[in-house]
């Protein structure tokens, strides 16, 4: 693969826009993103990259490893890898 424009690339944009299409809640924390707003508003929407490009450049445009993010979502996660929980319990123990 060749070097990537980063986000002003058409790939890139091509990308966001697929993301974002189905208006998906943020896969962080599972609410809906005001597709309305504009960054930098933490509302707003952004991709996300579920391993950090930084750490995985071979994933950086790679659909698999993109999702939809809140702008405060993402920025708290930062860098780091996400840790996912157990998820829901299906009845009281």
């Amino acid at each position: 693969m060749g070097k990537s424009a980063g986000r002003a690339g058409r790939r890139w944009r091509a990308l966001r826009e697929q993301i974002k299409a189905p208006k998906p809640p943020c896969y962080l924390c599972g609410q809906p993103i005001n597709y309305e707003a504009k960054y930098p508003d933490g509302e707003s929407f952004t991709v996300d990259h579920i391993k950090p490009w930084v750490n995985n450049p071979e994933l950086r445009e790679d659909p698999g490893n993109l999702v939809a993010a809140h702008a405060r979502c993402n920025k708290s996660k930062g860098t780091g890898e996400l840790q996912l929980g157990l998820g829901n319990r299906s009845e009281e123990w």
